[in-house]
């Protein structure tokens, strides 16, 4: 992957890894994803200079960030698997049905809290082993529902836990947490911002965030849903609108899509003698479905393994090369293994 910090013209990288939000089981395909990048290259995490990351992806984030350096090899990756496993979901979504109906209560209530404490325990964020920026939305100040960010340079000082939970604290499934919700509400894909974000911590501290032309992006995605096309006009009700979760894989879509736009715009923005298949930026999300069944085994009954079985499933379809499974990708996997070979 080239020596760390060789860039063009001997300029300082600046590598950014940002991973995407889902739902409890969809911080498994990115986790899955990266596995295979770091079994090719080994100092994939050594090099990133910052992890981006919102709702799943900031749990994420966290867990890479405070392991320490010596076990970001195998450690991390430990970890995280504990984290996603068949044991460590049932965890998340044992849920709390009574409370919910009777009480008005979240779903899952403290389920969070209590799988990410050993995770991250006391750490703060200016603590961790990396530089960190995670996402939420922020209800209350001057513009409701705006972007509300934390990073290691500005907020040191912040619990790395609570910015977890308040990253995640997604409608009826937990609770507000910090005057905030689950930042996938509006960036699941938290790169394009993140890239705008970091633009102008740059000003504030140049000595540590090179100019944005020597940014590099890495963007991992957690499974893209096919939706299905909707051809013609149609007059749809909430019935027809909810068949087949139309409208959830619509508004999930909606949080994905624009973002990895506005990320390669920006980049030839950066780069405009560049060819796009040559810009620093390579953005990784493979079609990863699941069904009806599997999300009332999980989420319902409480079984993750159908869904966790089927996600693995795809994410090895991806990395395999089969056909019509690269998603939203902007590469095939031997392709991403070259560009973090040639990038990275």
């Amino acid at each position: 992957m080239g020596k760390q910090g060789e860039g063009a013209g001997n300029r300082k990288k600046f590598r950014i890894l940002s991973l995407d939000g889902g739902s409890t089981s969809g911080g498994m395909v990115s986790i899955l994803l990266l596995k295979e990048m770091m079994d090719n290259h080994p100092s994939l995490l050594e090099r990133a200079d910052v992890i981006v990351g919102t709702s799943a992806g900031a749990w994420n984030a966290l867990t890479i960030a405070a392991q320490p350096p010596d076990q970001w090899a195998k450690g991390v990756e430990r970890a995280l698997s504990a984290l996603w496993s068949n044991q460590g979901t049932r965890a998340l979504t044992n849920p709390h049905w009574l409370r919910f109906v009777l009480l008005s209560k979240s779903l899952y209530g403290d389920n969070f809290r209590h799988v990410l404490e050993p995770l991250v325990g006391a750490s703060t964020l200016g603590g961790l082993s990396k530089k960190v920026l995670l996402t939420a939305v922020g209800l209350s100040g001057p513009t409701l529902f705006n972007l509300r960010n934390w990073n290691s340079w500005e907020h040191g000082d912040r619990k790395a836990l609570d910015v977890a939970l308040a990253s995640s604290a997604a409608p009826l499934l937990a609770p507000i947490h910090d005057g905030s919700a689950d930042g996938g509400l509006l960036r699941n894909n938290p790169s394009a911002m993140a890239l705008v974000y970091l633009w102008q911590l740059h000003r504030k501290h140049p000595d540590e965030i090179p100019e944005p032309e020597d940014f590099v992006l890495l963007s991992i995605g957690n499974g893209l849903v096919p939706a299905g096309q909707v051809v013609g006009d149609h007059d749809w009700g909430w019935l027809q609108w909810l068949r087949r979760l139309r409208l959830v894989h619509f508004l999930y879509d909606l949080n994905i899509y624009p973002s990895t736009e506005d990320g390669m715009e920006l980049m030839k923005a950066l780069h405009p003698e560049t060819r796009s298949e040559d810009l620093p930026y390579l953005r990784v999300n493979p079609q990863a479905g699941v069904n009806l069944l599997e999300w009332v085994m999980m989420y319902g009954l409480n079984f993750p393994s159908f869904m966790n079985r089927h996600l693995q499933r795809d994410a090895k379809a991806y990395v395999q090369g089969l056909p019509g499974t690269q998603g939203e990708s902007t590469r095939s996997w031997q392709g991403v293994l070259e560009w973090l070979r040639d990038h990275w």
